[in-house]
């Protein structure tokens, strides 16, 4: 297949190489020429960890018409607080028939692609996918190596239009069998758990933070008290899971089902996974996509949906403001609605009552 990667972060250094490993064709798109010019000139990627060899891509590019150009599957890899601008950059260049995939792409993400598609006037027929999280736990430590320290087991994802689904699911089996399709577009990201454990994580370590600590995010940063703390925020997700009929994970369970985790408390769990056990330093700022993806991409549609559902979300809220106040960014300006998706409050309640169906129909005859 014809693969398009779009951003060399971390997530798409590790895609792009896995799967040229895989024998796909794959072009890695960047908007930023520096990094691209230095992939060039070093030729390849170097994978290590759970997956290893050395790859040369098909080509690196910074112009987004080439690199989406005859593309079978785009892997959209950039964090999920860019997903309005992206596709108002890809729109022109679209190509019916084409397959896009959001990877973590938090709560809302298929709906906030397509609604922003539909603004622009652009109208390809092309199936938007997102999935749950990103299947690797992965680091880059040079510019031209990508280390896979774990993939994930189980990925949850959602297809949209939803009568694409089977078909998206058959073409995506080929690249992960760990794909399991939901079918409806707001499970993904209201089961989400890791903006608890990051966002928290960050904002009940800042002083720590402030001082530029080094220390491990998820066996130092996250103690048994932050461990507790977190828990109890989740509470809040899941009331509005429940709320709109959508069964959900806690932290724990999810960590259980996608890494084999023996069942405990949260600390002890990240205590006990490889993964996490070294090299993964905290943030040495709150400018950080632990806040700035988490908050407006995650939290900040639960809150909106919470409100209109009239549901308690105290610690939420507190969390919510408090990453405002260390970012200095208005993360509720700049996060996504409940209007931003493409739905209407009434929407939100005739979901809790009916399901996604009710809204999906009005969307589709706009």
């Amino acid at each position: 297949m014809n693969i398009t990667v779009i951003g060399a972060g971390q997530g798409g250094l590790a895609t792009a190489g896995h799967l040229t490993l895989k024998g796909h064709k794959v072009t890695l798109w960047n908007r930023s020429l520096e990094k691209l010019q230095a992939l060039k000139k070093i030729g390849s990627i170097t994978m290590g960890g759970v997956i290893n060899g050395t790859v040369q891509l098909s080509a690196i590019t910074s112009n987004l018409e080439e690199a989406i150009k005859g593309a079978d599957i785009i892997s959209i890899m950039i964090t999920a607080d860019g997903y309005e601008s992206i596709a108002i950059k890809m729109a022109p260049y679209l190509e019916d028939g084409q397959k896009v995939l959001l990877n973590s792409a938090g709560l809302g993400g298929a709906l906030l692609f397509q609604a922003t598609l539909r603004g622009t006037g652009y109208c390809p027929k092309i199936t938007v996918a997102e999935a749950d999280n990103c299947i690797y736990v992965c680091r880059s430590p040079e510019i031209s190596k990508s280390l896979i320290k774990s993939i994930k087991k189980i990925i949850c994802f959602s297809v949209l239009p939803l009568d694409q689904a089977q078909g998206f699911l058959d073409v995506i089996h080929n690249l992960y069998p760990q794909f399991q399709l939901v079918d409806d577009p707001l499970v993904n990201g209201i089961r989400h758990v890791n903006a608890a454990v990051h966002t928290a994580g960050v904002i009940l370590n800042a002083e720590r933070i402030k001082r530029k600590e080094n220390f491990n995010f998820y066996t130092e940063g996250i103690t048994p008290a932050i461990g507790s703390y977190i828990e109890m925020l989740e509470k809040e997700r899941i009331a509005v899971a429940e709320k709109l009929g959508i069964s959900t994970q806690t932290t724990r369970q999810w960590l259980h089902s996608v890494y084999n985790l023996p069942m405990d408390e949260l600390y002890k769990m990240l205590q006990n996974h490889n993964a996490y056990s070294e090299d993964i330093l905290a943030p040495k700022t709150f400018q950080h996509r632990f806040i700035l993806e988490e908050v407006p991409a995650k939290m900040v549609p639960q809150l909106d949906i919470a409100r209109i559902l009239d549901i308690p979300q105290p610690l939420t809220t507190k969390i919510a403001n408090k990453a405002c106040e260390l970012t200095g960014i208005d993360l509720f300006a700049s996060g996504r609605t409940v209007e931003k998706l493409g739905l209407t409050e009434e929407d939100i309640c005739r979901y809790a009552e009916q399901g996604i169906a009710p809204c999906l129909e009005r969307i589709s005859v706009q």
